[in-house]
């Protein structure tokens, strides 16, 4: 309290100014305490919550110079991560210099741990009339977010985390300069476990947050508690941190109204891949995104939605870029949303000079590392000033199209030197919030990329001090429309199979232009739409009737219309063919109730095998099996002492081919063997039945697999079976032993085995069993 009432005096007296004493709320606006609403627009400075126990760049620049940098380049706030760590455990072997290449540097920070640097930091700010938000980063002293995704610890549980924040609270009660909380960084799942939303327990981030703020408030109610979002809700997956899609159904609850702020945090590609960073990406795709995680709750006007973490490279490219699904595209297509929601808050990752997407270099200049960077965040901001340093808007403005995509502008600059200008666009009359470049020098810009046909209203702005003017006189321009394309020429049409049918044209002259194909059965009736919105000058007609003449032409359509049809072109789908008959058939017996075939493949490819069997010589015989893909097929559920003649036939496009040469073979008698078959079809209704079945092995020798096949004299079927795999031919069955079950011991039994199966007439129970293809008991 003192050492805020020493820096207070230094300031002189600003009733008026913007963004004075603490915040507060309404809908989905922040406000200060005279009511006036302010934008939280700031940089995260880091290094509190790592080893180092302080701010970084301490080693190389005064605390006071950087805060001034701060202050200078239009920032109004400040995010500082802690640990919990640095809250209970302060560090004092600090990572602090006190002379540079310069001279003296942090004098006054000798001797002192990381908490009262922390609080030199929050009293020089205020002095600067810069606010301050607190961030629990992590439990354990670290970089990143806690890998658990909690905000809590076995060594930092969750009354140790809410005990830090009310020990904060009373630390800095009365000074204004620290306006809130946030309460934890990017809770997420980590694998199966983790942060969560509105799922109850100890992992529920919603109910948690509730809990610290209320403790918060309960110490100091003037503060704004700040709730960052989670990884994922139900099937939605985006950024730690970023997504507050829970809040519709579960909204955090807290005992004083008013002081309630989400956050979420939001990066492009270059961080991590995502599934809407892809070649179709556009800045619609991306708002949407955004506003199904988190822009919602400002829209609907909930609550405040700050962005508490974004950020980007220096290189150019990954400021701003128009190839889809890039990191320029997605910062570029973020500051203008920013731009085009005034109420949505945000603070920059990072100021910090070693971080890749650093505002200022390693010896923490006071110059930014990127110009263009720096004005794209400028022209967000809300420096916290008086409305007296507020420049003049321009005046002059005006728009004149200079093709289906271009308008130029021009503007009489205003008279302050080194204003620099942002342009703002929209499509309907008064809808100019979307910012269309920003930081322009000059007083001319010439807007590219434009939809064609479509009246465009524009209004720039000025940018002065770190203040920004009212909007210019709104002007309009309508991009020209283009002439209708000319026919595609060359339409040519060539049958590829039974089905498919490729085409090929000559461009048309007229470019942007997409084609549309028409299909028709005589020459003169081409009016079935077949391929539409096609960019190339090829495609690809499927589907088609084998043996059928089609009749095709093409058209180009534009903005300016559709040209006349191309020439006519024609194709006749091939005829299907028969396959060529399977050939070298062989039948080798197996046992007394298996036959083996094989036999050489046709020449045809993508064909399947149709197998026949007869006890009979000549004719077609029995189908054994059909849609056989390779060349073997066991025949089973045969009769012992039987000869058996099969031939195969070839499938493939509904054609079949005429049968393979015929090959028998007959199968042996049936031995005895030292085994016994119980069968019991007990559970009988009428229609269908349950069999239970045993096996046991009477012999000295082990069985290590079984295969029990046999023959019903009815319309038996079988539906399933349990303890053993079963195929079916006919009424002949066979029952394969399961994985745990196929080794039987001498004089050991299998029980457990059964099946159901439905029939209609008699029921007649089985007499003879093969097991492993030889007669058993």
């Amino acid at each position: 309290m003192l050492r805020w009432v020493a820096c207070a005096a230094l300031l002189p007296a600003a009733a008026n100014a913007q963004g004075a004493g603490y915040w507060h709320t309404s809908g989905s606006t922040i406000l200060d305490s005279n009511n006036k609403q302010v934008r939280i627009a700031g940089v995260n400075w880091y290094g509190f919550e790592t080893g180092t126990a302080t701010v970084s760049g301490l080693t190389v620049q005064d605390y006071k110079s950087i805060l001034t940098s701060i202050k200078a380049e239009g920032y109004n706030s400040i995010r500082i991560p802690l640990s919990s760590q640095v809250i209970e455990t302060p560090g004092t072997d600090l990572a602090i210099n006190y002379s540079n290449g310069a001279g003296p540097i942090n004098t006054d920070l000798k001797g002192l741990n990381s908490l009262q640097v922390l609080d030199k930091i929050v009293d020089y700010a205020g002095a600067l009339g810069l606010k301050i938000i607190l961030d629990h980063h992590r439990s354990d002293a670290g970089a990143s977010a806690e890998g658990n995704g909690l905000w809590y610890t076995a060594a930092y549980p969750e009354s140790a985390w809410i005990a830090d924040w009310v020990a904060l609270a009373n630390r800095y009660a009365g000074n204004p300069a620290v306006i809130g909380f946030d309460l934890h960084n990017e809770p997420h799942l980590a694998g199966s476990a983790g942060a969560c939303w509105d799922c109850g327990g100890a992992s529920d981030w919603h109910l948690a947050a509730e809990r610290a703020g209320n403790a918060v408030l309960g110490v100091n109610p003037n503060l704004l508690i700040f709730v960052e979002g989670v990884n994922n809700y139900g099937s939605d997956w985006t950024w730690w941190g970023g997504n507050l899609e829970g809040v519709a159904k579960s909204p955090v609850v807290l005992s004083v109204a008013n002081r309630l702020v989400y956050s979420a945090h939001d990066y492009g590609p270059s961080e991590s891949s995502q599934p809407w960073f892809n070649s179709s990406t556009t800045y619609a795709s991306l708002v949407a995104q955004w506003n199904k995680s988190w822009a919602y709750i400002s829209e609907e006007k909930i609550a405040p939605v700050w962005i508490g973490e974004f950020g980007t490279t220096n290189n150019a490219s990954d400021l701003q870029s128009a190839v889809p699904g890039s990191q320029g595209q997605w910062f570029q297509s973020f500051m203008q949303f920013l731009g085009a929601n005034e109420n949505l808050s945000w603070s920059y990752w990072a100021l910090n000079g070693e971080d890749s997407y650093g505002l200022l270099d390693f010896n923490y200049d006071p110059t930014p590392v990127s110009a263009t960077k720096q004005a794209m965040l400028a022209a967000v901001q809300m420096p916290l000033t008086t409305a007296s340093t507020v420049p003049a808007a321009p005046t002059g403005l005006t728009a004149t199209a200079l093709s289906v995509s271009q308008v130029a502008l021009k503007w009489t600059p205003i008279a302050a030197s080194g204003a620099t200008y942002n342009v703002y666009f929209g499509t309907t009359s008064g809808s100019t919030a979307t910012l269309l470049a920003s930081g322009l020098t000059s007083a001319s810009y010439q807007a590219n990329n434009l939809n064609c046909c479509t009246l465009y209203y524009f209004t720039v702005k000025a940018v002065f001090g770190g203040n920004m003017s009212a909007a210019s006189a709104q002007v309009s321009a309508r991009t020209s429309t283009p002439p209708a394309p000319a026919a595609p020429t060359g339409l040519n049409a060539v049958a590829a199979s039974t089905t498919l049918i490729n085409l090929g044209w000559v461009a048309s002259a007229t470019v942007g232009v997409a084609y549309t194909v028409y299909s028709g059965t005589t020459s003169s009736s081409q009016t079935n739409v077949v391929a539409s919105g096609i960019t190339a000058t090829s495609a690809a007609v499927s589907g088609l009737t084998p043996s059928t003449k089609y009749y095709f032409e093409v058209k180009a359509t534009n903005q300016g219309g559709t040209s006349a049809a191309s020439n006519v072109a024609s194709a006749t789908t091939k005829a299907p063919t028969v396959p060529a008959a399977p050939s070298a058939l062989t039948a080798k017996p197996v046992s007394a109730t298996e036959i083996d075939l094989s036999w050489t493949a046709s020449a045809s490819t993508g064909v399947t095998y149709n197998v026949y069997g007869s006890t009979t010589p000549g004719g077609t015989g029995s189908l054994l099996g059909s849609g056989n893909a390779s060349t073997t097929f066991q025949a089973t559920g045969l009769k012992a002492s039987t000869t058996y003649y099969f031939t195969v036939r070839a499938v493939s496009s509904g054609l079949i081919s005429s049968a393979s040469n015929s090959a028998s073979a007959t199968t042996p008698a049936p031995t005895q063997v030292a085994c016994h078959v119980a069968y019991n079809a007990s559970d009988d209704w009428g229609t269908g039945f349950v069999a239970a079945i045993s096996i046991t092995n009477t012999g000295t020798a082990a069985l290590t697999s079984w295969k029990l096949a046999w023959t019903y004299s009815g319309n038996q079927q079988v539906t399933q079976s349990w303890d053993g795999s079963f195929t079916q031919t006919g009424e002949a069955l066979t029952l394969t032993n399961a994985s745990y079950n196929g080794t039987i011991a001498p004089n050991a039994t299998s029980t457990g085995i059964g099946f159901q199966a439905t029939y209609t007439g008699k029921n007649v129970a089985p007499t003879v069993f093969y097991l492993n293809g030889v007669a058993c008991k």
